[in-house]
């Protein structure tokens, strides 16, 4: 369900910073780690073979572990996945929304077609791959996204990834992540999974809000 949502990518209590690697992953972490909590648009493609899922939803997220995702459109638009870190508590808008379903994290109801879970709001995991193998890390000028100039930094090498938060799926498949940056706010417009040159997933982050004062009481 809400994988990748994915995105990616995205976003968490991050490391301090890489020990090597181009500076523009430096300012990624550091801009980063200021973040408490944030809330965006989020439009998550997934492809399987000949088959792809596209989802919009609505992410909050609160350090260290909890994430609302709303589907917004898309298959089971208007379900809404809540996690605190332990089961997800999944209901529907409208006049059933006092029924609510409980999931493990990895149950199929509720990861996507690639089996990403709601978990994967937390960009800290994806960036701390990034900084743990920042010596294969690449940056170069993004694609322009919206009149928005973009970074694009490229973790990537022969053989699957195998970064945490992976879904079994892509801890076999995946050989390059890429992350979109604004190169002037250094903030995540996308981010992307590849199997060789085959694209795999794909996250576009809109209207990207940080620290807007989410508490506990916004996540259940």
């Amino acid at each position: 369900m809400v994988g990748g949502l994915t995105a990616a990518l995205l976003l968490a209590a991050l490391p301090a910073g890489a020990a090597s690697g181009p500076v523009e992953l430096g300012m990624l972490d550091a801009t980063w780690a200021k973040v408490n909590d944030y809330q965006a648009n989020i439009v998550a493609d997934e492809f399987d073979a000949d088959t792809r899922q596209e989802r919009h939803f609505h992410f909050s997220y609160l350090r260290p572990d909890h994430v609302k995702a709303e589907i917004m459109d898309g298959p089971l638009r208007g379900m809404v996945a809540i996690w605190n870190g332990d089961k997800v508590i999944v209901f529907h808008h409208g006049i059933i929304a006092s029924v609510r379903v409980a999931f493990p994290l990895h149950d199929h109801v509720v990861t996507s077609p690639r089996g990403n879970t709601v978990a994967s709001a937390d960009f800290g995991e994806a960036l701390a791959c990034f900084d743990a193998h920042a010596e294969f890390v690449r940056a170069h000028e993004g694609p322009e996204i919206d009149g928005l100039q973009t970074t694009e930094l490229v973790l990537g090498g022969d053989s699957p990834i195998a970064c945490p938060g992976y879904s079994d799926r892509d801890v076999a498949a995946v050989t390059k992540d890429a992350l979109v940056v604004d190169a002037h706010t250094d903030l995540p417009l996308r981010h992307m999974r590849y199997a060789g040159d085959t694209l795999l997933e794909e996250w576009d982050i809109h209207n990207l809000r940080v620290n807007t004062g989410l508490t506990l009481a916004d996540f259940r």
